[in-house]
Formats: structure tokens, C-alpha cells, sequence
């Protein structure tokens, strides 16, 4: 039964950072597209890039409870 306990924490730690670093990833090509486009498509993705962070924000948070719930 331990075994299952510290299987289910570190299947969440590996999510919460796989989607932490899926969304870091997404973000630097946002980033550097941005920076080929005209100002009238740049601000779609600056928008874009504005909920993603956002969300890896969210997620970053995730993966922080997890990390500190694996401490105890």
C-alpha cells in the first residue's frame, strides 16, 4: 500500500511537470513567432501567449503542492 501511495505522488509530480514544461515550451515559440508578425497578428498571439502563461501559472502551482505534499 505504501508503494501505491508514493506511485500516485510521483505520477503527479511527473504530470504537473510535463505540463508545466509543455507549456514553457509553447511559450517560447509563441515568443519568437510573435516577434516575425505584423503588429495586427502580433497581438492575437501576445493575447495567446498572455492565457497560456496564465495557465502555466496554475500549473506551476500544481506542481508545487505536489512537490510539497511528497516532503511530508
Amino acid at each position: 500500500e505504501e508503494f501505491l501511495q508514493w506511485d500516485k505522488q510521483i505520477g503527479r509530480i511527473t504530470d504537473a511537470l510535463g505540463m508545466v514544461r509543455d507549456l514553457d515550451v509553447q511559450l517560447d515559440y509563441l515568443r519568437q513567432l510573435k516577434t516575425d508578425l505584423p503588429p495586427n497578428e502580433a497581438y492575437g498571439i501576445e493575447r495567446l501567449i498572455e492565457r497560456q502563461t496564465e495557465r502555466r501559472n496554475v500549473e506551476r502551482k500544481a506542481l508545487l503542492i505536489a512537490l510539497t505534499r511528497l516532503e511530508k
